[in-house]
């Protein structure tokens, strides 16, 4: 499944930036790639940029995703976020017994700097 972050710099100075997702905080679901996107720069006061990652689902019922960090690349600060969102997963079966799994979200969270 594809998520999308909008990430938003709410302090008062300009920041280099990095989305990175902790494999060691992460239980419920995986990431499919790298672990970690740069975010390059990020204006000061309300600049914002948005970045897609894709996640798999590694069972089935509520899921929550955690493990996000975004770190100051410039001054190494690291702020930890809370779990981002729940997600149900629920598997469906067609008639050709293929198993399929069908990702719903079910609450969010605003990534915060």
């Amino acid at each position: 499944m594809a998520v999308k972050f909008y990430i938003v710099n709410h302090s008062d100075k300009t920041k280099m930036l990095q989305l990175q997702f902790r494999l060691s905080n992460m239980s419920e679901l995986a990431i499919c790639g790298p672990s970690f996107v740069s975010l390059g720069t990020v204006a000061a006061e309300g600049g914002s940029t948005v970045v897609e990652m894709r996640f798999s689902p590694l069972a089935t019922g509520l899921l929550r995703l955690q493990g996000c960090w975004i770190v100051d690349l410039a001054s190494d600060q690291e702020i930890a976020q809370p779990p981002l969102f729940d997600v149900f997963v629920e598997k469906e079966t067609d008639d050709d017994d293929y198993d399929d799994v069908n990702p719903i979200v079910v609450g969010t969270q605003t990534v915060r700097i």
